[in-house]
């Protein structure tokens, strides 16, 4: 279902590494991801994976939503 998606950062760790990326598919738009992913012996052994919001949203810079939908606010 994703159309296409953009790494933004990619980090190695130690056993893991941690990657953020923005990905467009045809019924939602654009949306922004953050996954942690440890691999062992050459496999996947965990997914680690933080939903981000959509691209874009209604919280403005520094900002955030209020948890009942009513909209943006500020700091």
């Amino acid at each position: 279902m994703i159309a296409g998606f953009e790494f933004i950062h990619v980090v190695p760790m130690a056993i893991a590494f941690s990657s953020t990326y923005e990905g467009r598919n045809g019924w939602r738009g654009t949306l922004r991801n953050t996954e942690i992913l440890t691999i062992r012996d050459g496999k996947l052994l965990e997914a680690e994976v933080y939903f981000g919001w959509s691209i874009a949203h209604e919280a403005p810079e520094g900002g955030f939503t209020k948890p009942n939908g009513s909209g943006p606010s500020g700091p």
